[in-house]
Formats: C-alpha cells, structure tokens, sequence
C-alpha cells in the first residue's frame, strides 16, 4: 500500500481488501458494544451463539458484530478443543493478554 501511496507517479490507483493498517483499532472498539450485548446472555458468547441459532438471522442489531467477533476467535483463538476464546473478559471487557497475543500474531502470520 505504501509504494503506490510514495510514488503516484507510477501507480494509476490503489486498492486495498484486507489492508490491516491499524489492526487493533479493527476489533478493539468493537469489544464494549459486546460486552454490553453479553449481558442479556448471562455473558456468555455462546449463548449468544445459541440464540443466533435458533431464529432468523440478523433480526437483532449487533448480531453482525458478534459473529463477526465469534468468527475471528475461532480462526485465532481457538482452545486446544475447537472452543473459541474471546481475547477479553466477558464481564468487564479487560484484555486477556496472552488471546490478545494470539489475534496480533495471525496479523504478521499473513
């Protein structure tokens, strides 16, 4: 993305698909909106999961950010059994840091 950015000159045009300039600032503002969300689950993601699953889909608000969220934690944070793990606290939203770790090192693994 920088080259064409430094040198317009030589480049007619730019596009980007998956362009993870500020990665973090992806998920992170993400994770209060879900938080507050998780209350009506008892806090729980997959409760969450489980209701998604049992209507139509996407007939609540946030349920895109949730399965967007969910999604990711299954390709990056998977436990050792396939259970996705949040890289936050689903009561207070803090920042586990060793999941965190995990979703910043998918970034420079691509």
């Amino acid at each position: 993305m920088i080259t064409p950015m430094l040198r317009p000159d030589l480049f007619g045009a730019l596009a980007t698909h998956a362009g993870d300039a500020l990665y973090e600032l992806c998920y992170i503002p993400e994770f209060g909106k879900i938080i507050r969300v998780l209350r009506d689950y008892d806090h729980d993601i997959l409760r969450w999961w489980d209701d998604f699953r049992s209507r139509t889909a996407f007939t609540k608000p946030d349920d895109a950010t949730l399965l967007m969220t969910l999604g990711v934690a299954a390709c990056f944070s998977a436990r050792e059994d396939g259970t996705p793990e949040l890289p936050f606290d689903q009561v207070t939203g803090e920042l586990l840091p060793e999941v965190w770790r995990r979703w910043l090192a998918e970034r420079l693994a691509r």
